[in-house]
């Protein structure tokens, strides 16, 4: 029995597979949610549970899927639209992993300014200079905004 406190409510993951032709991106969501012994805050224009996305191609190793790492932040001001801000906090600095690094902070904008959360995005290696970009957006956009419903 171990003597860790439990996480209540617990995490959601939620796992999918996009089809972006001619590619399959196996797209993986945890949903951080709100513990019931945590107070709403006043600001509601922002909720402070994030969201971390992981996205690779299907026939991608486990082991060689994540190559950048990106956090995005939605702007908290209630009339601003405004681009949240952004850092890469792994990889991203050699030509290998530019590619996905671009499609990372486009992809974790774009859900942050959507979903009003911090969010945290991993792309695997080589992502970004295969793949439709856009069509892989929208569609990676869709399945997040359908499993916060």
């Amino acid at each position: 029995m171990s003597d860790s406190p439990a996480i209540d409510p617990p995490l959601t993951p939620v796992m999918t597979v996009i089809s972006v032709a001619p590619y399959l991106l196996y797209c993986h969501l945890t949903i951080f949610p709100r513990p019931d012994s945590v107070p709403s805050p006043k600001d509601t224009s922002i909720a402070p549970e994030p969201l971390i996305l992981n996205v690779a191609l299907a026939d991608t190793p486990v082991a060689m899927s994540l190559s950048v790492f990106v956090y995005s932040i939605p702007i908290v001001a209630s009339t601003s639209k405004q681009m949240p801000v952004s850092t890469t906090l792994l990889g991203g600095k050699d030509s290998a992993s530019q590619e996905a690094a671009e499609f990372a902070t486009r992809l974790s904008r774009a859900l942050a300014l959507h979903t009003k959360r911090p969010v945290y995005v991993g792309v695997a290696a080589g992502l970004g200079r295969f793949l439709p970009q856009v069509e892989a957006a929208e569609k990676i956009l869709a399945f997040v905004q359908d499993s916060l419903r």
